[in-house]
């Protein structure tokens, strides 16, 4: 199973997720609910206008017919301040209330929008049109009587554009109602909101619950196991001598090896507890930071670096290892040390467990990014790299897993615990970094990691 570093982050993560889809979500729905509001008002208030001009046309019509039933010899307007027009069936003005001069002459109306649809219709109107004879706009509406067609018409000024207008009131009250339901639905949104993120918080928490607690049983029977080799190793040991002892069929020779050998995987039994408090101790750093805060200080990674190599001196030379140091001499960093001497001696000795004997092991930084002008930290990047037979490609994305191993049987061979470029990963992630593994085209294991400090 995958190292498992950041809990907490990792359900924030799948929170902020799902409450960026549900933000995006109720944004939608928002605007799709004001969308629809709008187009509604306009097409209420639209229809609202058209309510207004038919009663306005009706009111027309009930004057034409009454010019027609007051007509007998002459025609004239009962009204002075509504225009009358009539017309033959060819469109010829008959008479025109607004002429000054009698039997004024007028164009042919035949072609006018009013006039065509009362010759079909029976009755007919146009909007706004400005007159030709008294440059006025008019609303005109229009009754076809047999051979006549009386047209009558208002002046479209202010009174009678307030009046075919839509109550502003009622936009108002629109307006108001559409703020209200969307209050109601937010309130409402965010109410069920509430309860899905709750839902769904549970939920992420007892399937990472589920995760955490297989990870922790797996994890625990890798311990178990890693354990019981090196113990059952010294318990067999110390049986052997206390039952040769009791016999006297051991001489010094064969007690000195026996207990070489008990001293040997004692030793491989206290590196792997070391390691796992190691593992611990980051756990703790990372999931509770105030309960478990990791302390820094200046360090000088070169000289940390330079001990360490001076540590390993021994097995270096009995390996026929060469070291290539290109870190500079006084390269100082903001960061804990103890993580920062696990980094570079786990890839130290895991290089001189596997590179293989008279391998080379380069050490450098290949790049500083500067600290901004706001004093942030700067940035290393390290390069870590030997010329050894590598790691097939297969097995890279999982080498910084908790006791995976390549080559198991060699591995317990060396001594290893599986455990060590665990350790670097999560001392590395600890300090702001990131780090890759890959097979070099010449050959051989090379680390890439960074630092900020």
């Amino acid at each position: 199973m995958p190292d498992t570093l950041f809990p907490v982050q990792v359900m924030a993560m799948f929170s902020d997720h799902k409450n960026t889809f549900a933000q995006n979500l109720v944004v939608s729905i928002i605007c799709l609910f004001m969308l629809f509001a709008a187009s509604m008002t306009v097409y209420l208030m639209h229809r609202e206008e058209s309510h207004h001009v038919d009663l306005l046309h009706v009111r027309l019509q009930a004057y034409n017919q009454e010019v027609m039933d007051l007509h007998d010899s002459c025609w004239y307007a009962p009204h002075q301040d509504v225009r009358l027009t009539v017309l033959n069936r060819r469109g010829d003005v008959l008479f025109e209330s607004t002429d000054s001069i009698a039997g004024q002459s007028h164009k042919n109306h035949l072609n006018r929008e009013e006039v065509q649809q009362a010759l079909n219709e029976g009755e007919g109107y146009a909007l706004i049109r400005s007159s030709e004879t008294t440059g006025i706009d008019y609303f005109y509406s229009a009754t076809r009587f047999g051979d006549y067609i009386v047209r009558s018409a208002l002046p479209y000024d202010t009174q009678l554009r307030q009046s075919l207008a839509s109550d502003r009131h009622y936009l108002y009250v629109a307006i108001l109602i559409t703020f209200v339901l969307l209050g109601l639905f937010l309130y409402m949104t965010r109410r069920l909101s509430h309860t899905e993120n709750d839902n769904q918080q549970l939920q992420t928490r007892l399937q990472f619950e589920q995760e955490y607690n297989q990870y922790k049983r797996e994890l625990s029977n890798n311990i178990a196991h890693e354990l019981k080799t090196p113990v059952s190793s010294i318990q067999g040991y110390l049986e052997t001598i206390l039952e040769a002892r009791a016999g006297g069929s051991i001489n010094d020779e064969q007690l000195s090896r026996f207990l070489e050998r008990s001293y040997s995987q004692s030793q491989r039994l206290n590196a792997l507890v070391q390691d796992i408090v190691t593992l611990n101790r980051i756990d703790a750093a990372t999931v509770s930071p105030n309960t478990h805060p990791m302390e820094k200080e200046q360090v000088n990674v070169s000289e940390l670096v330079r001990n360490i190599l001076n540590e390993v001196s021994l097995k270096l030379e009995l390996q026929e290892m060469h070291v290539i140091n290109s870190l500079p001499p006084m390269l100082t960093l903001q960061c804990n040390p103890s993580m920062v001497y696990s980094i570079f001696r786990n890839l130290i000795d895991n290089a001189i467990a596997y590179a293989g004997k008279g391998s080379t092991i380069a050490i450098s930084m290949t790049e500083m990014t500067e600290a901004s002008r706001h004093r942030t930290p700067s940035t290393y990047h390290f390069t870590f790299a030997d010329d050894g037979p590598g790691v097939p490609e297969e097995h890279l994305p999982r080498i910084f897993e908790r006791f995976y191993r390549v080559d198991k049987g060699r591995s317990r061979r060396l001594g290893g615990t599986g455990l060590g470029l665990a350790i670097v990963k999560n001392a590395v992630i600890m300090h702001g970094g990131t780090i890759t593994a890959k097979t070099r085209p010449e050959g051989g294991l090379q680390f890439e990691f960074s630092l900020v400090g």
